[in-house]
């Protein structure tokens, strides 16, 4: 099952359960595809479109809490909190800080005389990780490997 086919029966259920907290949270993860969707004039998203869309969710999420912890907010922080933990059962497994600077290592090999330019190195990994490993992990593990350039 697609994973916007996930999200529309975790609906049903949590309309079924009364649970009003992920039944609000899973209609804004409803949304956000479909507002998705128009902005790039396609009846439906693909996969990928639909994990990115996600993604971009989670991130926001993330910096919410930040945002809020730094503003002595912690009820709002922990509610982005479960926020998030309910849109992470929907992106597919995070790779440990390990594979990634493994991917990292294995890139520079194949990119030989660009190994050592960080936007190609960045480029190359984002693309091979595709949803796998968050934008600021992959930063920190290519400028580690790249010797912080």
């Amino acid at each position: 099952m697609s994973t916007e086919g996930r999200i529309t029966e975790d609906i049903k259920t949590a309309m079924r359960e009364h649970d009003d907290f992920v039944l609000t949270t899973l209609r804004m993860l409803k949304s956000a595809i479909h507002n998705a969707a128009i902005a790039q004039r396609t009846k439906t998203l693909e996969e990928p479109d639909v994990v990115k869309t996600l993604m971009t969710q989670a991130k926001q999420r993330r910096d919410a809490m930040t945002a809020f912890t730094a503003g002595s907010r912690s009820d709002l922080a922990d509610k982005e909190q479960r926020e998030l933990g309910i849109i992470e059962k929907y992106l597919p497994k995070q790779l440990s800080p390990e594979e990634v600077k493994n991917i990292v290592q294995a890139t520079i090999t194949e990119l030989g005389g660009q190994g050592h330019v960080f936007g190609a190195v960045m480029k190359a990994v984002m693309a091979k990780t595709a949803g796998q490993a968050d934008g600021q992990a992959v930063s920190r593990a290519v400028k580690e490997a790249l010797g912080g350039k």
